[in-house]
């Protein structure tokens, strides 16, 4: 088995599906947008390696913290959501998931800690939506560890 050289952190934008992702143990998304473009946020999920670290976002918060339990593969989405109909395979990442006591607000955090987290977010630390899944920087997971103590967080290297 090769090792890869390096951890990369990512951060994954589910704000309705986050409980039902929850739930399942996976992150799931389609392979493009509803037009048919191929999205970056979308494409992410096949770079993800086993072990990397996930911050899990939704309404306003961060809500957890897992890491890819294995590969992603292509896959029929495991769950319904009422009103979608999607019968192509998409991305599929299981994924343990450690929920936080309290959620960190993302209104509460410096928004230099944002800016210098990586493309997740906008110029003022806000969220840019329709990305599902973007690569953060190490530091903020750094940051947000060390301001927010969890069991959840990962050894950071």
């Amino acid at each position: 088995m090769v090792v890869p050289s390096r951890r990369r952190y990512w951060c994954v934008n589910q704000n309705q599906l986050y409980e039902v992702e929850r739930e399942h143990g996976c992150l799931w998304c389609s392979k493009t947008t509803k037009a048919g473009a191929e999205s970056p946020g979308y494409w992410n999920m096949t770079q993800v390696r086993l072990g990397d670290p996930i911050l899990h976002y939704a309404r306003g918060y961060f809500r957890a913290v897992s890491h890819a339990a294995a590969r992603v593969e292509s896959a029929l989405r495991p769950y319904q959501v009422p009103g979608e109909f999607i019968r192509d395979p998409g991305y599929l990442l299981p994924v343990e998931m450690c929920e936080f006591e309290v959620p960190v607000e993302l209104k509460a955090l410096r928004p230099e800690w944002l800016q210098s987290g990586g493309a997740r977010f906008d110029k003022n630390g806000n969220v840019k939506q329709g990305q599902y899944l973007l690569e953060v920087t190490p530091t903020l997971f750094r940051r947000l560890s060390e301001k927010y103590p969890s069991p959840c967080w990962p050894e950071l290297h």
